[in-house]
Parts: structure tokens; sequence; C-alpha cells
């Protein structure tokens, strides 16, 4: 009578997964295959004949990012494990079939209680999005393009703007000429900031970004960042100053060129949003890590949109007309703080300010 009630359960089952448009699995609690459907026989390239009875391992090849090969205890720990519902998933991992095709797939797991007694060990759901995976990086590869084939005139036009600032020119033109000419210059160098952004996040996404790192005096880094933006600050009345580690930082293991592109954001954003009082950069050496701080007097961010400011295309806007920018600065600050193995964080009040924490460790 129960062997009647577990195969009826079965049939059930069967029919079930029959019409679902992912790709099912079911396995048993030794990682053998009971069961899979249609959608799973085309992604994998084999047939429930070939597959039945066997374990996951012998034909489910899958590789994550990196091309490593994805362990099945992971999705399918061997033994009876009391949980249920999904306890596994990944996204983007690679799928060889029979015929070595390639499909990016994304892979849950699910586990249901009891599920032993009537040999489930696990329903493993394969969602095919290679077609989803083959447009986005045909638009990372053409934002890529676009933004380096922008970079030469760019350049050129930098380059003529700067040639004009000589004294010898600026001695020629009027008041108005030579505003006209600062705003042109200072159009050119957000154009230029803005599309080392979108550069930055096409490596991101494309799986290129690397830190190339040396040994990196970073109190003198923080030192020269500070004095670049002295004449900015002054010119909104504001001051800026920087407060250096009470005892002597050693020399970190860092990327020299990524830190200052941080650095560069946050005390850029600071002078940006701060109508009036100062603008300050704190170093501290603490146990095992550095900490910087940049803390400004200006407006201040509501506390409802702190914890989305490093996410990716987030800006605040009303009511303190933040607007401004592409919403990747600080999105792409959180990512090289995260391959450097620090933490990223903002503290603020609306009105009061704001202070932006990050750590570095000491290596």
């Amino acid at each position: 009578m129960e062997n009647n009630l577990i195969e009826l359960e079965r049939q059930k089952l069967r029919v079930l997964i029959s019409g679902v448009r992912e790709g099912i699995i079911i396995l048993d609690s030794l990682r053998s295959v009971t069961m899979i459907n249609k959608t799973a026989e085309e992604l994998t390239g084999y047939g429930l004949s070939d597959v039945l009875g066997r374990p996951a391992e012998g034909f489910l090849n899958l590789l994550d990012e990196e091309n490593q090969p994805v362990d099945p205890d992971s999705y399918c720990p061997l033994g009876e494990i009391d949980t249920e519902g999904v306890f596994f998933r990944k996204e983007k991992l690679k799928l060889i079939s029979k015929e070595n095709m390639i499909r990016v797939v994304n892979l849950e797991s699910r586990k249901m209680r009891e599920g032993s007694k009537i040999g489930l060990g696990a329903i493993l759901i394969l969602e095919n999005v290679s077609q989803e995976n083959e447009l986005e990086r045909m638009k990372v590869d053409f934002v890529s393009m676009s933004v380096h084939l922008l970079r030469t005139p760019l350049t050129i036009l930098k380059g003529f703007l700067n040639t004009l600032s000589v004294p010898e020119t600026l001695n020629k033109l009027t008041e108005r000429e030579v505003s006209n000419l600062e705003s042109a210059i200072a159009g050119a160098d957000n154009l230029g900031t803005m599309i080392e952004n979108v550069l930055h996040l096409s490596e991101l996404q494309q799986g290129k970004f690397k830190l190339n790192v040396s040994s990196v005096n970073y109190s003198g880094l923080v030192s020269n960042v500070v004095n670049e933006y002295k004449m900015l600050a002054e010119t909104k009345g504001l001051k800026i100053v920087y407060v250096p580690p009470l005892y002597e930082i050693p020399m970190m293991h860092a990327d020299f060129v990524r830190i200052r592109e941080v650095l560069k954001n946050l005390v850029d954003n600071a002078v940006k949003f701060t109508d009036k009082g100062k603008v300050e950069i704190s170093v501290a050496k603490e146990e095992g890590f550095i900490h910087t701080i940049v803390r400004d007097s200006g407006r201040g961010i509501p506390a409802d949109n702190l914890h989305n400011l490093f996410t990716k295309f987030y800006r605040v806007k009303d009511p303190l007309e933040m607007e401004a920018g592409q919403g990747l600065g600080l999105y792409i600050c959180k990512k090289i703080i995260d391959a450097h193995n620090g933490e990223i964080w903002a503290e603020s009040r609306t009105g009061e300010g704001s202070a932006f924490h990050f750590t570095l460790p000491i290596i």
C-alpha cells in the first residue's frame, strides 16, 4: 500500500515537471537521477535513459565564472538534510552539454522536508539565460568600444583648452571669455570622469577589473589629492583640511591609481555638495588596517538613502537636488575597496553634513 502511494506521488511529480519551462532534474539522497524533464534533456544533451540512476556529477558539467567546476556537494549534499526550500542558488554558470555546447544557466537547488521518503534528495532547477547573457555581453562590448572611441577626441579637446589657459592667452581675453573657458575646461573634465566611470563599469561587467598592486605611500597620496582640491574649495569659500595620522603609516600594498580614484571621488563629492564650512580628510592607523574619513559640513543625505548609496546607477534626489552624475562613482568606489578586502560606508544626517569612511588592510 505504501509503495503504491509513493509511486503515485512520483507520477504526479513527473506530470508536474513535464510542463515546466525550466530544466528540472530530481535527485535522490545519493545524488542519483530519478527524473529529468524535456527542457533539462535539451540543455544537457542527455535523455532520461542516459542518466536514470546515474550520479549528477557524471553528466552535469557546471563551471563557475572562474571556470572552476561547481562542487556537487554544494547543490546536493549526500545523505538526508532536515531542511526545506531553496538552499543553493548560483547565477551565470556555464553548462557544458554532451555535445560540448556551452550554455549559461542559473542553478537553484531545493529540498523538501522528509523528501527522502519518496526518494527525493534535491530538485535542481536550471534556467537557461544564454540569450540574455549574450545580449548583455553585446551591450557591454558596444559601450566599451564607444568609450574608447570617445577618449581620443576628448584628449585632443582638453589639449587645446589647456593651450588656451596659458597666461599669454588669458591676458588677451575678457573676464567673460575667461569664465567661458573655465566652464569649458570643467565640462571636459566632467565628461572625462564620466567616460572613465563607464569604462570601469564595463571592466567590472566583463570580469576584467584587475588590481595593479604596488607599495604605496598612503599618507603622501592623501596629501596630494587634498592639495589638488584646494583651489576648487577656495573658489567656493570652503576650507579643506587634511588631518594626518598620529602615528606613522607603513607602506601599503595597494593599487595606487584605483585608491587615488576612490579618494578623488569622495573629496570631489564633498566639495561639490558643501556650500559653506569645510571638508576634512583624516587618516588613522587602527588595528590591522588604515581608516580614512572624508567629512563635510554640507547638505547631508536623508537616512532612507544611505543603504542604497553604493548601488549601481543610484542617485540621491529630492529634496537636496543631488541628482547630478551617473550614479556610478560610489558604486565603483565600493568595488575598488572590496577588491582590496576593505570596507566602505557612509554616515549622514540631513542638514548636518556627511562622513564617508573606508578601511584598507595593512599587509
